[in-house]
């Protein structure tokens, strides 16, 4: 893609700054949550219920997203549209008359229902079944709350949609944010002429619930609308992972992993990052900064570079703050400010030197030159006065015979 809002989705061609769209220095998150922005480059596969989010995790990437109504605003840019599955696999030969909410196909991520082409969730195969004259749905409820009376109680209220197209009944669905199978979802339907609210009771506390409303008319489902909320809300029990420290000029540059509704056991209003620098006795907490709950990165300004940092992350519901995350350190990259040379100091040291060096060769001139004339005098001994000396020993050996005598 060749716009803005490239950047969040993760999409730009490889020319969109050539172009003069250039990239914001904070990406603004998804509108609603972006699949390509989490990596993925097709239909995700689930591997268990709690798999497949987007970014932030408030989404999902996998083909039955369609069908609870969570799928990542990019959905279908990774090719998983809710035309994927079949009609025909899934035992269906003519479009559903009634208003069952199941009438799904093989995989369930597509519908067989007369008005799926209104809604544009059909199976690939919905033009081989009878009966599927496409008939007018309803639209959308309107003002969908859900709001949490107890740790296991919801109540859900709406109004009827603008466009009601004959509806005659409501479908309230309930389900477990993580699609948990073990959980029964709670599914009901009610007449038109009931009064528009709706209980839920035997719910989990501290659990996230996608509400969905639609209403019926005699040409089934019409328009979803979703709703995510708690029983109750309660603190983080868990820390954020997967924290990084990097320096850019005077500011750390922290990014973390954020958590799900499921770890967070409520909405995130915020997250909150501490630092602190060390001493050689104990660490000491220099202060702390926010930001808002759907930020996965954060940057602290106006740090020593000549210090090391540690920094935590930890979640903030509208209940408290959860646990700090592992303590994560950054050394500064800085060796300290550069000193002006001693002058003074450096010449003392280069005459010392010097005046050293002189005094060590005038010792070996001395040494050569007292050598020297030892070797001199000795070899006088030995040549002029080696003629007169060996006469006297002569001498001193003919007294001696002449003694013998």
């Amino acid at each position: 893609y060749c716009d803005q809002v490239c950047f969040s989705f993760g999409d730009c061609c490889d020319d969109v700054t050539d172009i003069g769209c250039i990239q914001p220095s904070v990406i603004p998150l998804a509108p609603n949550g972006s699949c390509v922005a989490a990596g993925y480059k097709s239909c995700c596969v689930q591997t268990d219920d709690d798999s497949c989010h987007g970014h932030p995790e408030t989404c999902f990437c996998d083909a039955s997203c369609h069908n609870f109504g969570d799928c990542c605003a990019d959905i279908n840019d990774i090719g998983c549209s809710a035309t994927q599955g079949s009609c025909l696999a899934a035992g269906h030969t003519s479009c559903c008359l009634s208003e069952d909410p199941k009438c799904t196909g093989e995989p369930g991520n597509c519908m067989c229902d007369q008005a799926c082409s209104k809604r544009g969730d059909c199976c690939s195969d919905i033009s081989s079944l009878t009966n599927c004259e496409v008939h007018d749905i309803s639209g959308p409820v309107q003002n969908l709350m859900v709001i949490g009376l107890s740790n296991t109680t919801l109540n859900i209220t709406w109004d009827e949609p603008s466009i009601t197209n004959g509806a005659n009944a409501y479908a309230i669905h309930v389900m477990n944010y993580t699609r948990t199978s073990n959980d029964i979802p709670f599914l009901n339907v009610i007449s038109i002429d009931a009064k528009r609210v709706q209980t839920v009771n035997g719910l989990k506390p501290y659990t996230p619930y996608n509400v969905t409303v639609y209403a019926l008319n005699e040409n089934g489902k019409g328009e979803k609308t979703t709703k995510t909320n708690f029983t109750v809300e309660g603190v983080p029990n868990v820390a954020p992972s997967g924290i990084t420290v990097s320096r850019d000029s005077s500011n750390l540059k922290v990014t973390w992993n954020g958590l799900n509704l499921t770890m967070a056991r409520g909405f995130i209003d915020s997250y909150k990052i501490s630092y602190s620098t060390l001493s050689r006795r104990r660490s000491s907490t220099n202060g702390f900064i926010t930001v808002p709950g759907n930020q996965t990165f954060a940057s602290i300004p106006n740090v020593d570079s000549n210090k090391k940092y540690g920094v935590t992350v930890a979640a903030q519901t509208k209940k408290g703050t959860g646990p700090d995350s592992v303590k994560v350190y950054e050394s500064g990259t800085s060796k300290g400010k550069s000193k002006a040379p001693n002058i003074p100091l450096i010449i003392g040291v280069i005459v010392a030197i010097v005046g050293f060096l002189l005094f060590v060769i005038a010792i070996v001139f001395v040494i050569i030159l007292i050598m020297s004339k030892m070797k001199s005098q000795g070899s006088g001994v030995s040549g002029r006065n080696y003629k007169r000396l060996l006469s006297q020993a002569n001498e001193d050996y003919d007294d001696d015979d002449d003694d013998d005598d």
